[in-house]
């Protein structure tokens, strides 16, 4: 049965959904916008007694994305399932698919359907095998020069990052860069601190290094300063290579905030930060916590009981707890005990000490007496690669053919020097002995919770639990990830 309206001498006016799409460089490059496609299939409709009851329009999305990845089409599809309507419209092929792929994974859907298509602005004929054919080879070209595009614009792109260029304006930067126009002298742009949000950007990363949070490091810094800089432009910040100054391989990209070794303490500290815990909540171990029986990360709640007060009145009592959503939510682990972290805190406080010597002894045992020797000088490749760069800039190297010859040779040298440090593992308990060395439970005792926390978080980075509730001697830690 046709979807459609029938309006008596004018005769039959069939329902179909109009589809538009653009993407952002198309736009700017060849000026398909939305508002042209609409006029177009507005002016088809009509022409053809056509009534569009719907329309879908991915807006900034590439014909080559997958189709979960375009939410209109989605949409679509589902109104499809239905039976909305038996036909879509588009001005052209190239709108609808540039991928075989998933053209033909969803056609599969619309021919189950009985939904066809017609491309405005091209001809084409479906029910012939030769047709279908026609059709597959031009989303087969459209592909094509999709891909070709692509790369031309990977090339370009790699040189730029070689060159220490901008790829993007300020606005696509982390919050602590700008792109700077360039110097008397200079020819290109390149990118800098900014000078707005540079000392809130150092501010933020002590605070984190201290206390372990970025949502206090949030807090502290937007009062300091007098902004609003909100939390997930704070955190992807300070998760970005570029804050040591490196980009894409490259090691001098831009004005690096932390060395190396400072960015990888902060991605451990990161990494434990739990986005959605509210702000007057403070959870100690929240993140640092593993399943005994599946290894997921326990997630940190509250947990309340009634007390009964000595006049008789009953009044709630919360308490912080721990618990495995595979188990208490998906049921997918046999582990659905509540770590009550008062109880937690206390086995910390007993065998964290213990813990930390047995893991001492253990290393000093098997330590060899011998120095690692590294095949290559790490500092020194990355100070040549600067030497490198600054040559190229000043024209000192007379072609990009010899630049990109020696850049390419030296950061393969230094990729095997970073690889070869990080694959020869080291230990060194020291400064977490100093932090538990004299009477450092009694100095505990007196930290508020937000510090407690960030004393756990400033050594500890997994604890494992031999727990089980009803049995006390099951209680216990069985082991800690030191960093």
């Amino acid at each position: 049965m046709e979807i459609g309206t029938y309006i008596g001498g004018t005769g039959y006016i069939e329902e179909v959904a109009a589809y538009i799409r653009v993407s952002t460089q198309e736009q700017k490059m060849h000026g398909i916008s939305l508002d042209a496609q609409v006029e177009k299939l507005e002016e088809y409709a009509k022409a053809n007694n056509l009534k569009i009851v719907e329309w879908y329009k991915d807006e900034g999305v590439s014909a080559r994305k997958l189709i979960k990845k375009r939410p209109e089409l989605q949409r679509m599809i589902h109104d499809a399932e239905k039976k909305k309507f038996k036909r879509i419209i588009f001005i052209k092929l190239d709108r609808f698919f540039r991928s075989v792929a998933e053209y033909h994974e969803c056609m599969k859907i619309l021919d189950a359907n009985h939904v066809t298509w017609t491309a405005t602005e091209e001809k084409y004929d479906l029910s012939t095998a030769n047709g279908r054919a026609f059709v597959n080879m031009k989303i087969v070209i459209a592909e094509l020069e999709a891909d070709q595009t692509s790369e031309r614009i990977k090339i370009v792109n790699d040189y730029k990052v070689k060159e220490g260029l901008p790829l993007f304006g300020t606005q696509s930067l982390p919050i602590c860069f700008c792109v700077k126009q360039p110097e008397p002298g200079e020819r290109h742009k390149y990118i800098d601190k900014d000078p707005k949000y540079e000392a809130l950007m150092y501010d933020a990363i002590a605070y984190v290094l201290k206390y372990h949070s970025v949502r206090g490091a949030m807090t502290h810094v937007n009062a300091k300063y007098g902004l609003n800089v909100g939390y997930n432009v704070l955190y992807n910040a300070l998760q970005n290579e570029m804050l040591m100054g490196t980009y894409k391989g490259n090691p001098n990209y831009c004005p690096p905030y932390v060395d190396a070794e400072t960015f990888a303490a902060l991605q451990r500290i990161i990494k434990n930060n739990i986005k959605r815990t509210p702000q007057n909540r403070i959870y100690l171990f929240s993140g640092l916590i593993t399943c005994p029986e599946c290894g997921r990360r326990l997630t940190a709640g509250m947990h309340t009981n009634k007390r009964k007060l000595a006049d008789g009145t009953v009044r709630p009592h919360k308490y912080a707890m721990y618990r495995c959503m595979n188990a208490n939510r998906d049921k997918k682990c046999n582990f659905k005990t509540c770590v009550m972290e008062i109880t937690l805190e206390g086995k910390m406080l007993e065998q964290v000490r213990t813990i930390l010597d047995m893991k001492r002894a253990i290393v000093e045992s098997i330590s060899e007496s011998k120095e690692v020797t590294y095949r290559y000088n790490l500092e020194e490749l990355e100070k040549e690669l600067g030497r490198l760069n600054y040559s190229w800039q000043k024209g000192r190297i007379a072609s990009p053919e010899e630049y990109d010859r020696q850049y390419d040779e030296l950061t393969q040298k230094i990729h095997e020097a970073r690889a070869e440090r990080s694959s020869t593992p080291t230990y060194d308990y020291t400064h977490i002995e100093d932090v538990l060395s004299g009477d450092w439970k009694a100095i505990y005792n007196e930290l508020n919770p937000e510090h407690r926390r960030a004393f756990w978080r400033s050594f500890v980075e997994e604890i494992q639990l031999d727990w089980q509730i009803g049995n006390a001697a099951r209680k216990q830690i069985k082991d800690i990830k030191f960093f």
